[in-house]
């Protein structure tokens, strides 16, 4: 979008920008769900309407959380935050 406004003068199609909005509200909804349970949620890449986010791996009572019960908590919120697809991994160190 930015790059929409930059060769338009500032102006960029009202459908990217409420397409924009709606990501945008998603990804924040889903952000603040998870800073409710973790004490940091990192932002690696927003792209449209692709988060790529960053947790630690234990939860905000510094209880330990494996994948299993990330994907758990994701997938319970699913339909709430309009998420189609979704991934859950472990950083790796390589």
């Amino acid at each position: 979008m930015w790059l929409e406004a930059n060769q338009n003068g500032g102006l960029v199609n009202l459908s990217n920008l409420v397409e924009y909005v709606f990501f945008q509200q998603y990804g924040f909804k889903i952000i603040k769900y998870l800073a409710a349970n973790f004490d940091m949620v990192e932002i690696l890449n927003n792209t449209g309407g692709y988060y790529r986010l960053r947790t630690p791996m234990v939860d905000n009572t510094g209880a330990p959380k494996t994948i299993g019960s990330i994907f758990a908590m994701i997938e319970g919120q699913k339909l709430d935050f309009n998420i189609s697809e979704y991934a859950v991994s472990q950083t790796t160190l390589e």
